[in-house]
C-alpha cells in the first residue's frame, strides 16, 4: 500500500517539475503533499519513502533543511545510496559549498561508475564554482560522450568556449548552443545564452524573441532576472526608453543580489527621465558590488556633483578623484 502512494506521490512530483501553469503546479503539489502524509502513517522511515519525500522538499525550493534531514537519515542507514548522495550534493552546491557537493557526486561515481550523464554534469558544474576550468570542460565533454542529448553539458562546454572570447572559440560556443536549442527549443538557459548572442549581433528582433520565450519557459527568479535583462538592453539600444525601464526595473525585481547589470541599466533610465534621486540609489547598488568600477564611480561623481547635501558633494569628490587617478 505504502509502495502505491509513494509511486503515485513520485508521479505527481515528476508532473509538477514539467508543469508551467502555477495554479496546475500548486494543485500537482498538493496532491503530492496528501499522498506523502497518508504514506507517512505506514513506515515513516522506509527509505525510498524518505528518499521520495525528499527530493520533493527539494522541488518546493523553502524546504532544503527538511531535505537535507532525510538524505542524512538514509547514509547514516546507507552510506552508498546514490539517490541520497546526488540529493545531499545538489544541497551543498545550493549552500555555496562546491567542495562538499563535488565530494558528493565523485562518492556516487565511485559507488556506481555507470551513472547517467547527469552527475558528471553537476560536476562540472562544481567545476566552474572552483575555478577549474579545464576540469570542468573535461566533466561536461564526458557528460555529453553518454548522453549526446545532455542540454546541460552543450550549454556548459559554450559558455567556457564563449568566455575564451576568440572567434574560433565563440564560434564553437555558438554551434554547441544551436545543438543544445535543436534538442530543447524551449530551455530558458540556452535560449538566454543565445539572445546575448544575438544582442552582439544587433539583430535585436530575435534577442526579444528568444528572451521574451525564456521569460515564459522558467520560474527560477535567476533565469528570469536574465531574461529581462536581456529584454532592456535591446530596447535600450533602440531608444525605447519606455520599455527599456520596464524591463530593466522587472529584472531588478527579480534578480540575486550579486547580479547588479540590471541597476546600471534602470539608474541609466533614471537620468534619462530626471530622477536624480533613484538614479543615485541605482549606481550605488553597483558601486557596493563592484567598489572600483570607473564609470559608475564617473556617473555617481557627477549625480552627487549637482546635489544641495554637503556630504554628497564631498563622496563626489572622491569618486571624481579617483577616476582621474586610475
Amino acid at each position: 500500500q505504502m509502495t502505491c502512494l509513494d509511486t503515485l506521490a513520485a508521479y505527481y512530483v515528476q508532473q509538477a517539475r514539467k508543469e508551467k501553469n502555477k495554479d496546475n503546479k500548486k494543485e500537482l503539489i498538493t496532491q503530492a503533499t496528501l499522498l506523502y502524509t497518508m504514506a507517512d502513517k505506514i513506515i515513516m522511515y522506509d527509505q525510498n519513502h524518505l528518499l521520495g519525500r525528499a527530493c520533493f522538499c527539494l522541488l518546493e525550493g523553502d524546504k532544503m533543511d527538511q531535505a537535507d534531514a532525510q538524505f542524512h537519515f538514509v547514509l547514516n542507514q546507507s552510506p552508498n545510496n546514490i539517490p541520497a548522495l546526488l540529493g545531499k550534493a545538489c544541497i551543498s552546491f545550493n549552500k555555496k559549498d562546491y567542495r562538499g557537493a563535488l565530494a558528493y557526486y565523485k562518492k556516487a561515481l565511485r559507488t556506481n561508475p555507470g551513472c547517467p550523464a547527469e552527475v558528471r554534469l553537476g560536476m562540472g558544474h562544481c567545476f566552474v564554482k572552483l575555478n577549474k576550468l579545464e576540469k570542468a570542460r573535461l566533466a561536461f565533454s564526458r557528460a555529453l560522450e553518454l548522453n549526446s542529448k545532455c542540454v546541460g553539458a552543450l550549454v556548459g562546454l559554450a559558455v567556457l568556449e564563449l568566455n575564451n572570447k576568440e572567434a574560433d572559440s565563440i564560434k564553437n560556443g555558438v554551434q554547441l548552443l544551436s545543438r543544445a536549442y535543436t534538442i530543447d527549443p524551449s530551455n530558458p538557459m540556452v535560449l538566454n545564452h543565445l539572445a546575448n548572442h544575438f544582442f552582439f549581433k544587433k539583430d535585436y528582433g530575435k534577442v526579444q524573441h528568444l528572451a521574451l520565450h525564456a521569460f515564459h519557459n522558467t520560474e527560477v527568479e535567476a533565469m528570469q532576472a536574465e531574461s529581462c535583462y536581456q529584454l532592456a538592453r535591446s530596447f535600450h539600444v533602440q531608444e525605447d526608453y519606455d520599455q527599456a525601464f520596464q524591463y530593466y526595473y522587472q529584472a531588478t525585481q527579480f534578480a540575486s543580489s550579486s547580479f547588479v547589470l540590471p541597476f546600471f541599466g534602470l539608474g541609466q533610465m533614471y537620468i534619462y527621465r530626471g530622477d536624480k534621486e533613484n538614479a543615485s540609489q541605482c549606481f550605488e547598488k553597483v558601486l557596493k558590488a563592484y567598489p572600483n568600477n570607473y564609470e559608475t564611480m564617473k556617473i555617481l561623481g557627477s549625480l552627487y556633483a549637482a546635489s544641495e547635501d554637503q556630504d554628497k558633494r564631498d563622496i563626489a569628490k572622491g569618486h571624481l578623484k579617483k577616476v582621474t587617478e586610475q
